[in-house]
């Protein structure tokens, strides 16, 4: 193995298991709100235009960029009425950023 490139493959496995380690904890999100939907708020990743017209019954949108949608649910069941209603991807929203200092 030539160690020029030794480096660029110590780089790539350590951004290869960062990539999954954030993907596993958006998938642990996703699953524990969709069983608990404790949130104040959700953000649905690439909303359709369908659902965003289609929204359930006690969802309203507090803010919606084209990509991420925003969302604010009243009642029980509305995390998985966006499921079923064609939402790919629903986390709680955050306020800030997880490395928010304040």
């Amino acid at each position: 193995m030539s160690t020029t490139t030794e480096p660029f493959r110590r780089l790539l496995r350590v951004l290869s298991v960062a990539a999954g380690i954030a993907a596993l904890w958006v998938a642990a999100s996703a699953v524990i709100l969709a069983a608990s939907e404790e949130a104040e708020a959700v953000s649905v990743i690439l909303p359709s235009a369908a659902l965003m017209n289609d929204l359930p019954d006690g969802v309203y949108v507090l803010g919606w960029d084209g990509a991420v949608a925003l969302l604010k649910g009243t009642g029980n069941g509305y995390v998985a009425e966006l499921y079923r209603r064609g939402a790919m991807l629903v986390v709680p929203a955050r306020d800030a950023t997880c490395l928010s200092l304040g």
